[in-house]
């Protein structure tokens, strides 16, 4: 009978667990925070209202890019010692990663006025 309890609580602690990280990884993949592209002011500018991450979603498929070399070269340029990018071609999305460890007290709000000091493109 022993056994039997101790196979029982092994699953259910297992299926606990499974259940706890698919829970885990749904909720952060809604958590994406967005970044947006202004083509008249040609600047990038983060979700105020989202919360504050490390990381942003792009869309860049409103930036028609002719091919990925593109848009590598046009990522190329606003990559710095503070921010970079991952351009995925494919998905027509570009994630936005800062490197928040060099300037641990900004906010959205400071990042977004650095952000808007990259080269007009």
């Amino acid at each position: 009978m022993q056994k039997h309890v101790n196979f029982s609580t092994k699953g259910l602690l297992v299926f606990a667990l499974v259940l706890g990280l698919t829970s885990a990884m749904h909720l952060n993949a809604q958590a994406t925070s967005k970044a947006t592209y202004d083509k008249t002011t040609k600047m990038l500018a983060l979700d105020t209202k989202a919360p504050f991450s490390y990381l942003f979603e792009l869309d860049i498929k409103p930036m028609n890019f002719a091919s990925k070399e593109k848009a590598d070269a046009f990522f190329s340029n606003w990559t710095t010692e503070l921010v970079s990018f991952q351009v995925n071609y494919e998905k027509r999305t570009a994630e936005v990663l800062l490197k928040t460890r060099m300037n641990p007290t900004w906010g959205v709000k400071e990042w977004n006025d650095y952000l808007a000091q990259l080269p007009k493109q």
